[in-house]
């Protein structure tokens, strides 16, 4: 039986540092989109979008909460990986739409 059977790594290494640097990619977006209050992006259709002040702020903090998220490749066990996944994918979600809720 093989040692990573036993502490639920089936990934890779470097499929785990991928998940890692494209986590890391996405808290460095958030914080600026947070700090800067400006974020710039597209939308699906390549229409231009750009929030500002308070709807950039929940956007770079969703954003932020997404690549917490990734860090779930990391975890020993499934179901940890799981409940740190659907948690902060959850609360990222909530920051996205929080704009549209007030």
């Amino acid at each position: 039986m093989h040692p990573e059977a036993h502490t639920g790594r089936s990934l890779s290494r470097p499929a785990r540092w991928t998940a890692l640097l494209f986590g890391l990619g996405l808290m460095v977006l958030g914080a600026l989109a947070a700090i800067t209050g400006r974020y710039a992006g597209r939308t699906r259709t390549g229409q231009a979008v750009l929030l500002l002040d308070g709807d950039a702020v929940f956007t770079g903090l969703g954003l932020m909460a997404f690549g917490v998220a990734l860090l779930a490749f990391w975890a020993r066990r499934p179901a940890v990986a799981g409940a740190w996944m659907g948690v902060w994918m959850v609360l990222g979600v909530l920051l996205m739409l929080a704009p549209a809720w007030r």
